[in-house]
């Protein structure tokens, strides 16, 4: 497939690879368009009522792409330890994920790579400065 893949298949993808390593989420359906009378807003729905308390989503560690992950990459792992000081938080992560993305196909993450959103102001580096003075005081 090419950059034009059916969006509907990278998401069943995801679901499959979060299910097939060990995510729950028994009572939501996603992704849903329609939770805000939008086709273009990505959202999750309840599929059953959830009670007090009840947990609704189970997304194990090895899914995340966090510190703890990125410190045992067998690539860049041992780099941004032993420059942790330099590269504090966001910074590493950005390695990380920059990394993941260079990998294509061969990255453990590739299916939640490849369904977040491409050319659309849901970075704050896309935002106009117009947008950004709206949170000025």
């Amino acid at each position: 497939m090419d950059e034009e893949e059916d969006e509907e298949l990278l998401h069943a993808n995801f679901v499959q690879w979060l299910v097939a390593n060990g995510a729950k989420f028994p009572k939501l359906q996603w992704p849903s368009y329609n939770t805000m009378n939008s086709s273009t807003v990505r959202g999750v729905i309840a599929t059953d009522n959830i009670k007090s308390n009840e947990i609704m989503l189970e997304i194990p560690c090895k899914l995340l792409m966090c510190e703890p992950n990125f410190h045992h990459d067998p690539l860049i792992g041992q780099l941004i330890t032993e420059n942790i000081e330099i590269l504090p938080g966001d910074l590493s992560l950005c390695i990380f994920i920059m990394n993941e993305l260079t990998k294509k196909e061969f990255s453990f993450y590739y299916p939640y790579l490849r369904i977040l959103p491409k050319g659309s102001n849901n970075s704050i580096l896309e935002w106009t400065r117009e947008e950004l003075d709206m949170f000025q005081v």
